[in-house]
């Protein structure tokens, strides 16, 4: 996604933010474009490790229609499974983020609202998941993207925030939700947006054993999924199916009439102010330590 396109989002995105800051609440995040489902498996990770083998591409080389003032920290992380990953974090907090993008768009397309997290006091993650981008290869594990998600959170946390939420896009939301029932820790919360439930239908799939369809009831901590209700890729009856088999106690979904999709149900149609204040409620009510 060019800047041209970013940066309208951006402007729109910081107003939001100036005022959830006034408020004292918060957090939002960014747009996907494409199709995509990915799902993965689920097994008990350990805790990655940061690599320190190898000087990781800084994020103005590799985005650079990035605009901020605070410069992104790089770093190599190692999953659980051994798979190098390229991996950015931004911000400081007790509250930490992952931000897991659709698949196979690049991380760049997150940085905006990455931003916009940091400067609402969270410690944001972005990552290229592996075989994609920065990211080193797979190998006998390609489907892994749970793990990828599951090395993105353990990184915030040796960061210094001891909780962390995912929020995800189309096949990230998958990943992320299949993530979230075997991390060691467990996230606080969980928001997919234009959530990718069946396994295997879209481009590069299928992802790992499990599908976010049979992960979901397994699921114990709160979570929002926001879809558009029209979406050509994701059908809403899918995701009432995800919403109903979410064995959460605390599960709500947002329908978005028209609009944008995937991260840009945030700020892309007339009901953007609401996706965006049923995400801070959950990331306020749920996302806290202690």
């Amino acid at each position: 996604m060019s800047p041209a396109i970013r940066n309208p989002r951006v402007a729109t995105l910081l107003v939001f933010a100036l005022v959830v800051a006034f408020a004292g609440c918060g957090g939002s995040p960014e747009r996907a474009v494409g199709p995509t489902r990915s799902q993965a498996s689920v097994s008990a990770p350990p805790r990655p490790a940061v690599s320190p083998a190898g000087a990781p591409t800084p994020i103005d080389e590799l985005c650079p229609g990035d605009a901020g003032s605070e410069p992104f920290q790089v770093v190599n992380v190692t999953t659980s499974d051994g798979v190098s990953l390229y991996a950015a974090t931004i911000g400081r907090g007790p509250v930490g983020l992952v931000m897991a993008n659709d698949v196979p768009h690049p991380l760049c397309e997150e940085l905006p609202e990455a931003r916009l997290f940091a400067g609402l006091g969270f410690r944001v993650a972005v990552f290229d998941y592996r075989d994609r981008g920065e990211s080193g290869s797979g190998g006998s594990k390609p489907g892994r993207l749970d793990l990828d998600v599951a090395a993105a959170a353990d990184l915030l946390i040796r960061q210094g925030s001891p909780c962390v939420a995912l929020a995800g896009s189309y096949g990230g939301a998958a990943a992320a939700i299949v993530a979230a029932i075997s991390m060691r820790q467990p996230p606080v919360g969980l928001v997919g947006f234009d959530p990718a439930a069946v396994r295997g239908q879209y481009i590069e799939g299928p992802f790992g054993p499990v599908g976010a369809l049979a992960a979901a009831p397994k699921l114990r901590i709160p979570v929002l999924y926001v879809t558009l209700q029209n979406d050509r890729y994701v059908p809403l009856g899918e995701v009432r199916r995800l919403l109903q088999a979410t064995g959460s106690a605390t599960k709500d979904l947002v329908v978005v009439p028209n609009g944008l999709n995937g991260w840009g149900l945030l700020d892309g149609s007339s009901s953007s102010s609401r996706v965006r204040e049923a995400v801070l409620s959950l990331l306020r009510d749920h996302a806290t330590c202690g």
